[in-house]
């Protein structure tokens, strides 16, 4: 050992994100991220014009996992082993459908693009965010890592609804959820 300290185990750590700061991670985030708007917008085309289009729809995966940082997540998505193009049309459809309820069903709209091989909870809720922004936050593997948020279907709803109450009184939630 030498005067050094000998290691036997090596111990995973959580690196804690204190909530309050929170909003200026989003920020930031979305300063590095210019391309937010566009694609909200496109987003909100997808939700409102019936039929879905495929092109538009593939774009859209692939513009999504690019913002989300992991470009390649599009390729296994679209990849015909993991997902036929009529199941991704499908899943699209039904969590569209759910996102345009009057209220929004989220964690249907969320059970849908699950169903969507490759996307996990990170991907889906990144989906979801473009489609509906103002009312679907992104609850990404860092997220829940460090706010210890299960990267699951429920863990999704208690995010949500930790951030909606934790929001200014004067906020938004297009701009707590979305654009700063």
């Amino acid at each position: 050992m030498n005067g050094g300290v000998q290691i036997t185990a090596l111990v995973k750590q959580k690196v804690i994100i204190p909530h309050t700061e929170f909003p200026r991670l989003l920020r930031a985030h979305l300063a590095r991220n210019k391309n937010t708007a566009s694609l909200e917008t496109r987003g909100q085309l997808l939700r409102t014009t019936k039929p879905l289009n495929w092109d538009e729809v593939k774009t859209f995966i692939r513009e999504v996992c690019r913002w989300g940082d992991y470009a390649a997540i599009a390729d296994r998505v679209r990849d015909e082993e993991n997902n036929s193009q009529e199941a991704i049309m499908m899943n699209f459809e039904d969590a569209i459908s759910y996102l345009s309820a009057t209220p929004p069903e989220l964690l249907d709209a969320l059970k849908s693009m699950l169903k969507i091989k490759e996307l996990g909870v990170s991907f889906a809720s990144k989906h979801l965010r473009f489609l509906l922004p103002e009312f679907c936050p992104v609850l990404d593997s860092i997220l829940s890592q460090r706010l210890f948020y299960e990267s699951s279907v429920i863990g999704y709803k208690s995010f949500r609804r930790y951030m909606l109450r934790h929001r200014s009184r004067t906020q938004s939630s297009r701009d707590y959820f979305s654009i700063p």
